[in-house]
């Protein structure tokens, strides 16, 4: 009787080692659902921060695109500007050629007469004949168009690819100018005599 009790001990205690075993390992087995839990939000995270970061590179590709086509149509809107204030200058400038050519093919007794004068600045020899020329047309075209000095200086530095200040330096003889201004400045007196048919051969 003795041996079964003690046998029945030891059955009892085998038990209880087991239940602490299986408890064990319950734990180990909730520790590891909560770290694949864990690591499932991180995922979860990341994939989310994935996404924003995929949207937001969307959002500033489409607004990158955007703004690169603005400035194509600016770019082409300015090109196409140039364009035909270049073709409107080409065509002043033949039709004032033509005008010479035909009052120079008239006779003297006919009804046109063109006076045929020195234009020394039109060869560089001299700036001071080109300032007073310059200032000259100047004034008679902003009594004539009634435009202030300003919208002048804006008007001919635009058409000679000139800076306004640099046409009014010039006008009031504050700087030297570049000789690349110099010789922009000449070729807009050239053509305005020629428009007034005043310009005159050496």
């Amino acid at each position: 009787m003795r041996n079964e009790i003690i046998e029945i001990c030891n059955d009892i205690t085998e038990i209880r080692n087991d239940i602490t075993e299986i408890c064990n390992n319950i734990t180990e087995i909730r520790n590891d659902i909560n770290e694949m839990r864990y690591e499932n939000k991180r995922i979860e995270k990341t994939i989310s921060d994935l996404n924003n970061n995929i949207n937001r590179a969307r959002e500033i590709f489409k607004d990158e695109s955007e703004r690169t086509g603005r400035t194509i149509s600016d770019l082409n809107n300015t090109i196409n500007r140039i364009h035909e204030t270049f073709q409107s200058e080409n065509k002043r400038f033949e039709k004032s050629i033509s005008n010479l050519n035909n009052g120079i093919n008239e006779k003297p007794n006919g009804c046109i007469l063109i006076i045929i004068r020195t234009k020394q600045y039109a060869y560089g020899s001299n700036e001071e004949t080109l300032w007073k020329e310059f200032t000259s047309l100047v004034d008679q075209k902003r009594i004539s168009e009634g435009h202030s000095l300003n919208s002048m200086f804006i008007e001919i530095a635009s058409k000679n690819s000139l800076a306004p200040r640099t046409v009014y330096n010039f006008y009031h003889r504050i700087a030297d100018l570049q000789e690349v201004s110099v010789n922009r400045i000449k070729k807009w007196v050239i053509i305005e005599s020629l428009a007034a048919n005043q310009y005159v051969l050496d």
